[in-house]
């Protein structure tokens, strides 16, 4: 199960990832971006993904995607998420891809 949730600061918008990001549910993190993008203006994106707890490789692939485009911040506060962002940091993303 995957919930996302977007909040909408001041300084930032923060798409909190919560539960398993796997394939099948990429396409509505992808498409919960895509409504992000156009209100950001001069606002950082942050990528919360401190309580994430699993994540396949259509899932790295999808946050690295949107971690490059958008130049985002990844937020993590445990061993696992850790580990997890610094895999998404580590990837490169085609400009196909993206």
């Amino acid at each position: 199960m995957l919930k996302i949730s977007t909040i909408d600061g001041t300084d930032d918008i923060v798409l909190r990832i919560e539960g398993k990001l796997i394939t099948p549910w990429t396409m509505e993190l992808e498409s919960v971006w895509q409504n992000v993008i156009d209100s950001l203006n001069a606002r950082r994106l942050l990528l919360d993904i401190r309580n994430t707890t699993s994540i396949d490789a259509g899932g790295f692939e999808c946050l690295a995607r949107i971690a490059q485009g958008a130049k985002a911040g990844i937020l993590a506060d445990n061993p696992l998420t850790r580990q997890f962002a610094d895999r998404v940091q580590q990837m490169k993303v085609s400009q196909k891809e993206r």
